[in-house]
């Protein structure tokens, strides 16, 4: 369990830096039309996207591979996460007593 508590602390950290670039692209978007245009040269938006799948993919690998919850639950998880986006996946993120908690498994 204590390589499981590894893997949601280290993913605690990545998914900070992701949902920081994701609200301030949220915020240029509905704010300035000319700085848009200028991140759209750089297809800024395809490195977000490709950074928010490989989150996923790690997320969904976690849930169904490594927690040792019911196969409802899973289910449940992996829809939270897929339609919710960045929103589903801190819902989904154990609190630090949860995480310290799953070695009692």
């Amino acid at each position: 369990m204590k390589k499981l508590q590894t893997y949601l602390k280290t993913l605690r950290l990545v998914l900070i830096p992701l949902t920081v670039i994701e609200l301030v692209y949220l915020g240029v978007v509905l704010s300035d039309k000319k700085l848009w245009a200028k991140l759209d040269e750089f297809n800024t938006l395809w490195v977000i996207i490709i950074y928010h799948s490989i989150i996923l993919m790690i997320i969904l690998w976690l849930n169904w591979t490594k927690l040792p919850i019911k196969r409802k639950m899973k289910i449940n998880n992996t829809y939270m996460v897929v339609f919710l986006g960045i929103l589903g996946m801190w819902l989904w993120m154990p609190s630090s007593d949860d995480i310290d908690g799953l070695s009692n498994y």
